[in-house]
């Protein structure tokens, strides 16, 4: 228990004996029933502090209803709420009370990674008598544990302490996870059948799917299993924690709450200020109350990129140095965290003008999570943004076949076709960006694609029919505009893939146009 005079928590210290509030030897007025509710959790030394035991600090000898005691914490939040690194110091512990989060008493459970979910993969079971299928299971389950355990948004049980649990309920209360992952494996002459299954702390079931393969190499064949099972479940994961903390009262939401949150408005179709305001709020608040996670800095950084991408006279240079010094920080703590990495490389293509560096880092990404989305996204294109659009496509394609959802994979088929416009290719790239546009709600970097290989293609009458949609979207919007709205690395492979086909579209070219 902290039993010091003085409790400090951010730039604020309260002095316990007089019961004032100061920040910088400046007084902040809190009033006497909230100097006393404060005394109270000050008291606690971080422990909780019942709602009971709050309102008889504040109205001792009197019965009075709850609602006031949530009157007074909301006003002494109020009086908070200019923390430096905007971390609420009253924890809200959920049915039973609050809590003073002080800096000595500060503790780990408050941080992302004490915060995220876990995952317990059991050993998935030999439904044959062929002890050569028990094998193939047993080396199924590693390799899952291992790819899992690549992903750093959630935390995978160890192999040792999963592999002990054969059962979903005992394995949940024995090791306390989010999630149980579970499967089998059968053999029908020459065919081979693994299920598997994600189920939650109440046993809902998440996923369930099959994956069906010949006989043939056993390593090629787990290694195929292993993929197409990983590939499903850590996307579910996130989905299903996205909506558990949607269902979350505001004022309750912590550190990993509003990280996933940022990922869920970051899945969103397109752009949007609606969007790109959700991910932008939610990936920073994640950063200000936790700042030690590698990957909410990362996406807090990256962020502040995206959300100005195509948005005329944005304020770029604030927006992308912020980009950089939040990725700055990631990359020196993101040790293997391919995700991280990914991230990082992107910021060296786009703002330090270091390609060859870029695509090294972008190549380590992949080698460390092959299977994550993200990372190969990623890594596509800073290879389509060095003008590799055949090895950029090749990327795109594989992320197809691991796309979380209908957003990625408008993403990709976009993607896709600016690297055969890129190359050239003018009717592939049609075909592509228009796959894109079904998926896509509205006008988009893809759509500038998809006008741009019309144009080119001598489709004049359906260039300039898209150009009247993406103009009405963005009335000012020039060629050089537009190739200023991207990061400097990347305007080269813009202005090579979109302005001969928007000049012949009609799109004005503008004063700082090429």
């Amino acid at each position: 228990m902290n039993v010091s005079a003085i409790v400090r928590f951010g730039p604020f210290s309260f002095d316990r004996a007089r019961l004032t509030l100061q920040r910088d030897d400046q007084t902040v007025p809190i009033g006497g029933r909230g100097a006393a509710i404060l005394s109270a959790l000050a008291d606690a030394g971080g422990k909780v502090v019942t709602r009971g035991e709050l309102l008889d600090a504040a109205w001792p000898g009197l019965t009075v209803e709850e609602r006031n005691l949530t009157v007074q914490i909301a006003t002494l939040r109020k009086a908070l709420a200019d923390l430096a690194d905007g971390f609420d110091p009253i924890g809200t512990v959920a049915r039973v009370g609050y809590r003073l989060i002080c800096d000595e008493v500060r503790p780990l459970s408050h941080t992302i990674l004490a915060l995220r979910p876990s995952v317990a993969v059991l050993p998935f079971a030999n439904l044959t008598s062929d002890p050569e299928m028990a094998f193939f299971a047993g080396g199924v389950t590693e390799d899952i544990i291992a790819a899992l355990s690549r992903f750093r948004s959630f935390a995978v049980v160890a192999r040792g302490s999963s592999l002990v649990h054969h059962h979903r309920a005992e394995a949940a209360a024995a090791l306390g996870v989010a999630y149980v992952v579970e499967g089998s494996v059968r053999r029908e002459g020459w065919r081979l059948r693994v299920g598997a299954q994600m189920t939650d702390l109440d046993g809902r079931v998440i996923w369930a799917d099959h994956f069906d393969d010949e006989l043939g190499g056993v390593f090629e064949m787990q290694d195929r299993i292993t993929a197409a099972v990983v590939n499903q479940i850590e996307p579910r994961i996130t989905r299903a924690e996205i909506e558990r903390s949607r269902r979350k009262h505001p004022e309750n939401l912590d550190a990993y709450d509003h990280f996933i949150q940022g990922m869920g408005w970051y899945r969103q179709a397109s752009q949007s200020q609606e969007r790109d305001d959700g991910m932008v709020h939610h990936f920073d608040r994640s950063v200000a109350l936790d700042g030690s996670f590698p990957q909410a800095l990362a996406f807090a950084g990256m962020a502040h990129e995206w959300a100005t991408s195509l948005i005329l006279g944005a304020d770029h240079a604030r927006e992308y140095a912020l980009t950089v010094d939040l990725c700055d920080r990631a990359e020196a703590m993101a040790g293997d965290d391919g995700l991280v990495l990914s991230m990082a490389a992107m910021v060296r293509h786009g703002l330090r003008d270091d390609g060859e560096g870029a695509l090294a880092m972008a190549g380590r990404a992949v080698a460390l999570n092959p299977h994550s989305h993200d990372v190969l996204d990623f890594a596509a294109t800073i290879h389509m943004l060095s003008g590799r659009a055949d090895e950029a496509a090749a990327m795109f394609e594989h992320c197809l076949q691991l796309a979380p959802g209908s957003n990625e994979t408008a993403n990709a088929y976009s993607s896709i076709g600016f690297c055969h416009l890129h190359a050239g290719r003018f009717a592939e790239a049609i075909e592509w960006e228009q796959q894109a546009q079904a998926l896509l709600p509205n006008p988009n970097f893809g759509l500038a694609s998809l006008i741009a290989a019309q144009a080119m293609a001598g489709r004049a009458q359906a260039a300039q029919a898209d150009l009247g949609r993406f103009l009405a979207e963005r009335p000012d919007a020039t060629i050089g505009g537009l190739l200023d709205s991207v990061a400097p690395g990347s305007r080269a492979a813009f202005a090579r893939a979109w302005s001969d086909g928007l000049r012949r579209a009609g799109m004005p070219v503008g004063p700082q146009g090429p």
